[in-house]
């Protein structure tokens, strides 16, 4: 089943809550990927990933990722946010594995964030399976009236999405995936890197590259002020192919060292770095 449309969603989410699904409350690795492939990273959002029935291994499996939670993705992932009834596909290829991403504040009419703490109070004994199955059951049908609410994609068009507040969601979807490039955010957008780069300094004063690590930095500082993280953890967590790099443009960004990002100051924190 390939799913590249809002409608094609539509289909798959009554597809699986007809015929019935397993949950869990963890992300496996794919086992066609090397292990170096698994791309371990964090969010601050919920997430809720759908596999395939294309892949008979886990058809029909949900996974609910909390968040704060450590967890992989894999090749065949692709996602789509939720923001106030606007729904972004952040691929348009046939893949087996769709995640939605939920906020807090993401509308009144959006009860899945509270849907899915209710349902992860449960998950350390066997007497609730049938509560949870419930919970669930209701968090799909509330995404699916997400998604009608949304209309279709010309709908999300017509909210004026510029090629660079694209390119920052994409962004922020796969800032941890240390292979992301600049042709790879270029290309999902639609326009050249040049043509990107131009729209980014237009935008923002600062190079397509530069404002991908101040993502990056901004998703590190959140991990950092937790202090249960080591700075190596941390830099693999959101993209960085080297520990020593991330050390210096963070300390470039915020004036200070990871190691003393205790210290830092709300001034300090909202400091706009110079990458």
């Amino acid at each position: 089943m390939k799913i590249n449309t809002l409608k094609d969603m539509r289909n798959y989410l009554e597809l699986v809550r007809s015929i019935g699904y397993d949950i869990t409350f963890e992300s496996y690795p794919d086992v066609s990927d090397p292990p170096f492939f698994y791309d371990y990273h964090i969010h601050k959002s919920w997430e809720l990933k759908f596999r395939s029935p294309e892949h008979p291994e886990d058809k029909y499996l949900i996974s609910v990722i909390a968040p704060g939670t450590v967890h992989c993705m894999t090749r065949r992932e692709v996602a789509m946010d939720i923001t106030h009834h606007s729904i972004n596909i952040t691929a348009g290829e046939a893949n087996s594995i769709w995640k939605f991403h939920f906020s807090e504040d993401t509308g009144r009419d959006n009860l899945i964030p509270e849907l899915l703490q209710t349902a992860t109070r449960y998950t350390s004994s066997s007497r609730y399976d049938l509560l949870r199955q419930d919970l669930i059951g209701v968090t799909l049908a509330n995404l699916q009236l997400i998604i009608e609410l949304s209309d279709s994609e010309a709908e999300v068009a017509e909210r004026g999405r510029t090629t660079v507040e694209i390119a920052l969601d994409y962004m922020e979807n796969y800032y941890y995936k240390v292979d992301l490039s600049i042709i790879d955010i270029a290309r999902f957008v639609g326009v050249s890197p040049q043509y990107l780069n131009m729209a980014f300094r237009k935008a923002t004063g600062k190079t397509t590259r530069q404002n991908l690590i101040a993502v990056r930095l901004n998703h590190a500082r959140e991990l950092l002020e937790d202090s249960i993280y080591f700075i190596k953890d941390v830099a693999i967590l959101t993209g960085w192919r080297s520990p020593f790099y991330f050390s210096n443009c963070y300390h470039r960004c915020y004036g200070i060292p990871p190691r003393c990002h205790a210290a830092l100051s709300p001034s300090i924190q909202n400091t706009e770095g110079k990458m």
